[in-house]
């Protein structure tokens, strides 16, 4: 079985790294604080990757690294200096410590998620149930992707990776149905038998940010969605809720 570090353990690593330990992997957490619950089998190193001298704190004899950090802040500077910043005090303390025992440095590979939600990120029912105005014309794309197959993407290539398989450098991970996000809204709202949200005029702040994330290179590589698209994943969670 493989040594794994995560940099991040937050409700998503968390969940992924009770998933990696019953698979019998060596896990290790990296965290800015101590964890609320103790998770059994989990090693917890307290570090804050954007600070140089902490990131020395991290160990580098790991077979694969998941970065899964999410800033404190919802805004560019807190943005800049987690992806920025801290990736390149990670990518440079692993440059200059490779393993160890191997000598090898972990392979890299970026994994970026779409908009998650499932179980406890439900906020677009939220926005149902509020009524919230949304912009129909021009069309807003949204992507997303459910909690359970964000989980096991990150499993499929972490054995994948483990494998010694061929894979990209890059992943994109959302489901099979990038949308405009009034359809998505107008189907929730129909199932929750709510009233169809009122109409907003264009967010021309969104316009750089209207994209259809498209996830051929996953699928190709042999991963199968358990929620291909939104019907099948809120349906389900509807059911929950």
């Amino acid at each position: 079985m493989a040594k794994i570090l995560l940099l991040g353990c937050g409700d998503l690593g968390c969940k992924l790294a009770l998933r990696l330990i019953t698979a019998k992997h060596t896990v290790i957490a990296v965290k800015r604080t101590a964890l609320k619950i103790p998770i059994a089998g989990l090693q917890v190193v307290l570090a804050d990757i954007t600070a140089a001298q902490s990131v020395q704190k991290i160990p580098t004899d790991v077979d694969v690294v998941v970065f899964i950090l999410s800033p404190s802040e919802r805004n560019k500077a807190a943005y800049q200096n987690l992806y920025g910043q801290g990736l390149l005090n990670v990518l440079s303390h692993f440059a200059d410590f490779p393993s160890p025992t191997s000598g090898a440095r972990p392979r890299c590979l970026l994994v970026s998620s779409t908009s998650v939600y499932g179980r406890g990120r439900e906020s677009l029912l939220r926005r149902v149930r509020e009524g919230n105005p949304i912009q129909y014309d021009p069309p807003c794309y949204s992507n997303r992707i459910h909690e359970e197959d964000c989980l096991g993407i990150l499993c499929f290539l972490i054995d994948m990776s483990l494998s010694n398989k061929p894979l990209e450098n890059l992943y994109l991970a959302s489901d099979s149905a990038a949308v405009p996000l009034a359809e998505a809204v107008l189907w929730l709202s129909d199932k929750m038998v709510y009233p169809p949200p009122p109409a907003r005029s264009a967010d021309l702040a969104l316009k750089g940010m209207n994209k259809r994330c498209c996830n051929g290179r996953l699928l190709r590589l042999g991963y199968v969605l358990r929620y291909s698209s939104y019907r099948e994943g809120y349906g389900e969670l509807l059911e929950q809720v």
